[in-house]
This record gives C-alpha cells, sequence and structure tokens, in this order.
C-alpha cells in the first residue's frame, strides 16, 4: 500500500477499472496487510470504508466472507492478527459500513476460544468506542425476526448475492451460510446474551463504556423479545 493516505489509496484502486472478482481480491489484500501490522493501522479501515461507500454491494460481499473465512481459522492467528482484524471489522460496523449480523456464523450458544473471545470482545470495544451512531449500529446488525421470516432486514447489509426478494425465495435449497429466519432467531439471542453477560461483566468498573452499552439495551431488548 504505498499511497500516502486513505483518500489517494481509494483514488488509485478506483482508476483501475476493475471487474467484479478484481474488486473482491483488493479486500482480501488491504485485510492481508492490516494483518501483518504489528499494531493496528486504521488507515486500512478508511480505505475499506471508502470502498464500501463506492461499491456498497461488491465490497460488503467479500468484507462478509473475508471475515468468515478468518473466523473459520481464528485459533491460527497470532494474538496481534486478532487484534487487527477485530478492529479492523469493528471499525467498520461502528461506522455502519457492515451490520453487526455479518457474526452470525459464531455459535454463541457454545463456549468460545481464546482467540475467539479476544475477537469478539476487541471488536465491541472498538464499536461501543468508536460509534457516534450507536442505536442505529444495533437497530440495523441486529435484526427482528418471527418465527415466519426476518424482519426489518437491512436491504444495504446483506443482499449481497440475493439481487430480489422474487429471486431469494424462488431457490428452494440455499447454500451454507446464506440467511434464514431459525438461524437469525438463534444469532439475536445468542449475541444479545453474550453481551449482557460476558462483554458487560468484563468492562463493569468502565462507568462511561457501561453508559453506551445501557443506550443499546432498549433495542437488544426488543429483539430478544420478538415473537
Amino acid at each position: 500500500m504505498g499511497a500516502e493516505d486513505c483518500f489517494q489509496a481509494f483514488e488509485q484502486i478506483c482508476r483501475l477499472n476493475l471487474k467484479k472478482v478484481q474488486e473482491r481480491e483488493v479486500i482480501r489484500v488491504l485485510l492481508q496487510c492490516c494483518l501483518t501490522e504489528k499494531t493496528y493501522n486504521k488507515y486500512y479501515g478508511l480505505v475499506a470504508e471508502k470502498m464500501v461507500q463506492h461499491a456498497p454491494q461488491s465490497y460488503k460481499y467479500t468484507l462478509k466472507y473475508t471475515l468468515w473465512d478468518h473466523l473459520k481459522t481464528i485459533e491460527k492467528l497470532k494474538v496481534r492478527q486478532v487484534v487487527n482484524l477485530a478492529k479492523f471489522y469493528g471499525g467498520l460496523v461502528a461506522n455502519n459500513s457492515i451490520p453487526l449480523h455479518f457474526l452470525k456464523v459464531v455459535d454463541f450458544s457454545s463456549e468460545h476460544s481464546k482467540p475467539l473471545l479476544l475477537f469478539l470482545h476487541l471488536l465491541l470495544d472498538t464499536v461501543f468506542e468508536e460509534s457516534e451512531t450507536l442505536k442505529e449500529v444495533f437497530e440495523r446488525g441486529l435484526p427482528k425476526v418471527s418465527n415466519k421470516r426476518a424482519l426489518n432486514y437491512d436491504s444495504d447489509s446483506d443482499d449481497d448475492f440475493m439481487q430480489s426478494k422474487k429471486e431469494a425465495r424462488s431457490k428452494a435449497e440455499k447454500p451454507e451460510g446464506e440467511d434464514n429466519s431459525e438461524q437469525l432467531k438463534e444469532f439475536v439471542k445468542g449475541f444479545a446474551t453474550f453481551i449482557l453477560t460476558k462483554f458487560y461483566n468484563r468492562v463493569k468498573d468502565n462507568e462511561a463504556l457501561q453508559g453506551k452499552i445501557k443506550e443499546a439495551f432498549e433495542v437488544i431488548g426488543d429483539r430478544r423479545n420478538t415473537k
């Protein structure tokens, strides 16, 4: 990444006139560079934010699956890589570039490995510390669900490869990892419980952070109580 700042880097990427597949490789290279840093550099997150603003569907798609790939093998990452990964994605959640429900592949009903637990805590730390629209982050990131379908689902956040509702309904079988109401219900319940127990208990002596967490309680409670 030879650009002087995130704006120059974004302009250089735009001048390349990349195809969809090539655009996705940019995200992967960007994150790989981020993980090699000894300490987290916000430059990479700012470049990713600009890219999402430029082409939301393409870049959100890649950010989601790149995250899932790293979560599958997170035990193989070094501590500094886990830290950089968490802060990179936490920053993108905080500024509403990507939604919280990209974490739906995490099984919140089971015990987490130390690397995954570190990732989740640092990601949430970043979200609560950096977000200026915290309630919106949770409203868009924790979709309401019912027994029949997902409700209040942010259309920009996860319509990556389903181009219309009609097309989505026409698919008799969905590939692994694609959304369904049952998966969303389990995610919302598990993620909310994680925040209200493990995460909250860890920061219970931090009054400033507790105040921000309480700001999200209304949304979390609403999502958990949806029938």
